[in-house]
């Protein structure tokens, strides 16, 4: 794990705080649920990538992605806004990291454990597409 990385909730792409000094916490416009979804480190580490946070236009709604071409594309269509990078994610599985994963419905989008995504799917949500690792130890 990362010096310094920070936890997130199950609300990861709509609350982000974080307790470093100097790393700008994210706007927090929702209530987190509790569940916890590992940590992301404050800055790039070796096996690492960037996780972006797009707002959708239309909505109060959120979207986050390890891909800068998704993130590009998205933005370009017109209907998102890109909003920054809340963290880093491990690109490589291993010990002390857990597999998460992008689940939608509709016009919202959650990022959940993997392991979790059959359970999802049973309450209507869709997809399950991997954004990375995230660390389970602080």
């Amino acid at each position: 794990m990362p010096e310094g990385a920070w936890r997130e909730q199950r609300s990861f792409s709509h609350s982000v705080a974080s307790p470093f000094p100097g790393v700008r916490p994210m706007p927090q416009r929702f209530k987190p649920t509790g569940d916890e979804l590992g940590h992301l480190s404050p800055r790039k580490v070796p096996g690492s990538t960037a996780v972006y946070r797009l707002r959708l236009l239309s909505q109060s709604s959120y979207l986050t992605t390890a891909s800068p071409a998704e993130r590009d594309s998205l933005v370009a269509g017109g209907k998102f806004r890109y909003e920054g990078v809340p963290g880093f994610i491990s690109t490589q599985a291993g010990a002390g990291k857990m597999a998460i994963c992008r689940v939608s419905k509709g016009s919202f989008w959650k990022i959940i454990p993997t392991a979790q995504a059959g359970d999802f799917r049973s309450q209507g949500w869709t997809g399950c597409d991997g954004v990375g690792y995230t660390w389970t130890t602080a």
